[in-house]
């Protein structure tokens, strides 16, 4: 009985396909033996071997079709290729590695002969059980392909003989199908020229056969080859619209990936499942692949496509050897001996193409169920995600080789994010994996395109993989190895090592998130690691707080976090987490917190075990709303003086806080803006405080930003102006010049009230920064000759900084004036047009004495 394969089953196989061989040359012998290919080293887990029918074995005008599909005895084994308990022990051996195996088929003929008139007795009398003459249709040898049922009808070429018609007929082959694959236990059939069969004949044929089909029906026409799988004819049908596109588009940097879109949303709109589809760069009926493309760079474009896209990849014998069907490409050059290579594994070719089948095997399930996204396209590139794996494929080729045997920079590109990886997520190039990238603060992937395809992958979802050098370090080996050579003084290896664990922090806190904050916490002398660890896990809370080890953390690990200004998660989110924590240090805690009676002995011990904690939750930065819902029900826990501050605070914003609050953490700071980001605020208020752009001391935010002014929204008439920012105190003014990514503004740690007026102070400064780049930013400060010409306070215009003026808003006008006096100049413009301005409050908070 076969083992009754299914369409999902197959999705996540990836095809070799083999031309069952007579012989194999050993290398070395004169005679050739019978020999196996073990395609498990390429990382196959499925092949597709030629039929193993009897063939007819006379010579022909088209030569011998020794490769099967000129089948003379369709109920027995070519002997040339063995015996059939040799097939059998076959197709065992490849289950026992995990490859299945799928048998091509041909239902429509059988072979030709050589000086007999086809379509007598005398001609078919050859074929065992298909000996009769009415076993098959009335002999025509033109193929016209504009008639569907000439197409059914008539020969494809020589003197093959159509098959089926008759009842009789088509009971001989659903018998001979379930034989054939009960028999031999096959996983999948691959049925040759299906379109030339009546299409209604292939439901009951699959049904016979009992696994998953895939048809061959060579046509570039969408609609046409969809019907065959819309009808349940087949499984799936072998992806001939888009390899049409997929040969044509990755073969010159002059085509237009354009089209490779078209198709693709052609097929999604015909096919009842492109998932099931074959997808291939070439097979034994096509032109070979690296005959019509030499260039290696653009052959792993197409693979990279095929092998990754929606659908099953099936890949055609010798690519991995760089096979071009010399001299023509085409049937019968291109189906040369594989042994004539001597199955050698060190071809970039092979190593390329293993490198993306082991990771096919690290893929979740989701994968194989979900469609593609396209992440971008245009003339020369197309680009797509699935899961988390982001594929850039490109058509450029190998083109010019510079310095260190990199190619010329094509293009830089910035693919957009949706929400795929999180911000500071790093990925790995899969097949360079000198190559990673950080996800920006957008959460957007930055990436430079020279030629070859790029395949990205998060690092943290490979650990444990052969597609990384780390999967052979375990953290706690590397641990012991950094205490013992502090130890030891050595030094230059205590660096490389604590440097090592330090870049890939998010990798080591994915594995063991406890057993790391821990280190860091009794080996306090790993400064660098500390850092590096505490960064790591304040951009990405949720490798701690959501790790199933989270309760086993220590106090004072998690102290340590606590007291993390740059933290980003919100307050009333790390006060459940914490509540969550202090209940699961007592096994009996949690039934006795969820009645609804919560008794006295509870609340007690819950507060003795987060004693020492609360004192870092930051509660004036809680979202109001939160309050009540998240803190209420444990109000006996916190300190009275505490709830009844909260309360005052909360009830009248005009009321100060008692105990003086933290810097603003990250996750709890807000911005109401169109032009400016948390990043960008960062970036304002380490210039306030007069640092430079490197420091890493500011992590919180000492400053609340409040937006007073949106041109956008409120005009740009210099008394509207006025009379929402004057009495304001310290203000930033923040624009964004009109098509550019440039940002300009100033910062008035004084007041815009008066008119007339020149204010003197030397804390002022004025910027330009690009969105895109904060590494780029350049502040101006005001020269101390100048100081008494600061800031221009007049009602007739609108904000303006230095006496050149060098900054100057004029009212009802987007044309800034920028002029060097006071400020050293920052832009080479006279003039600039601006597309929005905001302006905001800048409202200082304290700080208390940082907790212990």
């Amino acid at each position: 009985k076969p083992s009754a394969t299914t369409v999902n089953e197959w999705k996540n196989r990836t095809i070799y396909q083999l031309l069952t061989d007579r012989f194999a040359q050993t290398p070395g012998q004169e005679n050739p033996t019978l020999c196996a290919t073990n395609k498990e080293n390429e990382g196959f887990d499925a092949i597709w071997i030629s039929p193993v029918d009897k063939p007819v074995e006379n010579e022909t005008i088209y030569g011998v079709g020794w490769h099967g599909y000129w089948a003379q005895d369709k109920f027995s084994i070519n002997p040339h290729f063995g015996t059939s308990e040799e097939l059998k022990n076959l197709v065992d051996t490849a289950h026992q590695k995990g490859i299945w195996v799928m048998i091509d088929v041909v239902a429509n003929h059988m072979g030709p002969q050589q000086g007999k008139e086809p379509g007598t007795t005398d001609y078919v009398k050859i074929y065992n059980r298909f000996d009769d003459i009415n076993d098959y249709h009335k002999y025509c040898d033109s193929c016209n392909c504009d008639d569907q049922q000439n197409i059914e009808y008539c020969s494809i070429g020589g003197h093959d003989l159509p098959l089926p018609e008759n009842p009789e007929t088509i009971g001989k082959l659903n018998t001979w199908i379930h034989e054939l694959v009960s028999t031999y236990k096959f996983d999948g059939i691959r049925i040759d020229t299906v379109k030339h069969v009546r299409i209604d004949f292939w439901n009951d044929f699959i049904k016979y056969a009992g696994v998953f089909s895939i048809g061959e029906i060579y046509d570039f026409n969408v609609e046409y080859v969809a019907r065959y799988q819309l009808g349940g004819h087949v499984d799936a049908t072998l992806n001939y619209p888009l390899y049409q596109k997929i040969s044509e588009l990755y073969s010159s940097p002059f085509t237009n990936m354009y089209e490779l879109r078209d198709r693709i949303n052609e097929n999604r709109q015909y096919f009842v499942d492109t998932l099931a589809l074959g997808n291939f760069v070439d097979n034994h009926d096509t032109q070979r692949y690296m005959h019509w493309t030499p260039d290696d760079t653009l052959a792993r474009n197409a693979l990279s496509f095929v092998l990754l896209y929606d659908g099953i990849p099936i890949i055609y014998q010798g690519t991995e050897q760089h096979f071009t069907g010399f001299p023509t490409g085409l049937d019968p050059f291109n189906r040369e001996a594989l042994w004539s290579s001597n199955y050698v594994t060190d071809t970039p070719m092979f190593k390329f193409i293993s490198t993306i089948n082991l990771l096919r095997k690290y893929l979740p399930p989701a994968y194989y169920n979900s469609l593609a996204i396209e992440a971008w396209v245009d003339t020369n590139v197309y680009a797509f995600v699935k899961d988390k794996l982001l594929v850039v494929t490109m058509n450029y080729g190998s083109g010019e080789v510079i310095n260190s045997g990199k190619y010329v920079l094509r293009k830089s590109i910035t693919i957009q994010g949706n929400g795929w990886w999180a911000i500071g997520e790093e990925l790995i190039n899969v097949v360079n994996c000198t190559e990673k990238i950080l996800i920006d603060t957008n959460g957007n992937v930055p990436t430079d395109l020279y030629g070859e395809p790029k395949i990205f992958y998060p690092v943290n979802k490979l650990i444990g993989s052969n597609l990384l050098d780390l999967k052979s370090q375990k953290d706690g080996t590397l641990l012991e190895l950094l205490v013992a050579t502090d130890e030891l003084l050595l030094q230059p290896l205590t660096n490389s090592v604590q440097n090592f664990l330090s870049k890939n922090s998010h990798i080591f806190l994915q594995q063991s998130p406890v057993k790391m904050l821990h280190f860091i916490v009794h080996n306090d002398r790993f400064n660098e690691l500390k850092e590096a660890y505490l960064e790591t896990i304040c951009k990405n809370p949720s490798l701690i707080f959501d790790s199933d080890e989270f309760p086993s953390l220590e106090e004072d690990a998690l102290k340590l976090i606590l007291n993390s200004d740059n933290l980003d998660m919100k307050e009333g989110v790390i006060w459940k987490k914490l509540v969550k924590w202090g209940i699961a240090q007592h096994t009996t805690l949690e039934s006795k917190m969820t009645c609804e009676d919560t008794n006295y002995e509870a609340i007690k011990i819950l507060k003795e075990t987060l004693n020492e904690l609360i004192k870092f939750i930051r509660f004036y930065q809680m979202d109001r709303k939160d309050f009540i819902p998240e803190v209420w029900d444990y109000k006996d826990i916190l300190p009275n003086d505490l709830i009844k501050d909260i309360l005052h605070c909360y009830l009248d914003s005009d009321i100060k806080p008692l105990h003086q609050p933290f810097l603003i953490r990250w996750g709890n700071f807000k911005i109401d803006s169109v032009l400016i980001n948390k990043e960008i605020a960062l970036l304002l208020t380490k210039w306030i405080d007069k640092k430079t752009i490197d420091d890493k001391t500011s992590k919180g935010f000492r400053y609340n930003f409040n937006l007073l002014f949106r041109c956008s929204v409120d005009g740009l008439s210099s008394k509207t102006f006025h009379q929402k920012c004057n009495n304001k105190g310290a203000t930033i003014v923040v624009a964004k010049i009109q098509n550019s990514t440039l940002l300009v503004g100033g910062y008035n740690p004084l007041d815009w009230n008066g008119d007339n007026v020149w204010k003197e102070t030397t804390s002022s400064f004025i910027f330009t920064l690009d969105h895109n780049d904060l590494n780029k930013a350049t502040v101006s400060r005001v020269n101390h000759d100048n100081s008494d010409c600061a800031i221009g306070c007049d009602d007739s215009h609108g904000p303006s900084f230095g006496e050149g003026p060098d900054l100057h808003v004029p009212s009802n006008s987007s044309t800034w004036k920028f002029k060097i006096k006071s400020y050293p100049k920052l832009v080479n413009s006279n003039s600039f047009t601006i597309s929005n301005y905001e302006v905001f409050q800048v409202e200082r908070v304290l700080r208390n004495k940082q907790p212990r």
